[in-house]
């Protein structure tokens, strides 16, 4: 069963000084993804968001440090993603159902994401992921 999928984008720049540039028309998007949405999330210091599921699929990619993706498979194993690495960048390719949240860890710094969606949000159910 398909749940998240971490694909690594390779058409960004990092430069020495810290600047990042990404190409959003060139990102690795899987060939069965239609992106009906386009949001950027702000998440303040230690905030969360998510913590639910729903019937719709999300493309999220994150800017920020200290930033985890928290999701639980089907047999209710929680697994734990960095979203960013330091000279790294990652789609995380979010299925139907799969109950997640995601979470800034930093004590000081928000967390900026895009997060592409294949439909509007709809149908959406709480669920303890965090």
């Amino acid at each position: 069963m398909k749940v998240v999928n971490k694909i690594p984008i390779q058409n960004f720049e990092k430069r020495l000084d810290g600047l990042l540039k990404i190409d959003l028309n060139n990102l690795p998007l899987p060939l069965d993804f239609i992106n009906h949405q386009q949001m950027m999330i702000y998440i303040p210091p230690r905030g969360f968001g998510g913590n639910h599921k729903h019937p719709r699929r999300e493309i999220f990619i994150c800017l920020s440090d200290d930033v985890e993706l928290h999701w639980i498979d089907k047999e209710g194993v929680l697994y734990i993603n960095k979203m960013k690495e330091e000279n790294q960048l990652y789609l995380f390719d979010t299925h139907p159902f799969v109950p997640h949240a995601i979470i800034n860890l930093s004590q000081t710094a928000s967390a900026v994401l895009l997060e592409l969606a294949d439909a509007d949000q709809y149908n959406v159910e709480p669920y303890q992921v965090l």
